[in-house]
């Protein structure tokens, strides 16, 4: 049960879990920013970040992210093309912002 709640020192292990599942499927990571809560009202630490690669390989991250452990709120996700007229297998990107919402203060 206590690893589907992360504190402040669990941040790290959870971000290192988003790394690792967006190499698991194929996409690269680039963490722009994670915020820790000040008070209970905030709910959870919130993260920025981006993902890049395959449409599939963004689809299957979603998916993961989608059903991992930890309670998580998207506050904003969006798809990017690199370009018109590029395939599945051609760059995409994903920004997202969320919320750990199964977070312990």
């Amino acid at each position: 049960m206590d690893a589907l709640f992360i504190d402040a020192k669990g941040l790290v292990r959870f971000i290192q879990d988003l790394e690792t599942a967006a190499k698991e499927s194929g996409a690269v990571l680039k963490m722009n920013s994670a915020v820790l809560p000040e008070s209970p009202e905030e709910k959870g630490p919130r993260l920025q970040f981006q993902i890049s690669g395959s449409f599939p390989a963004l689809f299957l991250f979603q998916t993961r992210l989608e059903s991992s452990p930890y309670q998580i709120r998207f506050e904003k996700v969006d798809f990017l093309r690199a370009g018109e007229g590029a395939g599945q297998g051609a760059g995409w990107s994903a920004n997202y912002s969320l919320k750990v919402l199964s977070y312990l203060f």
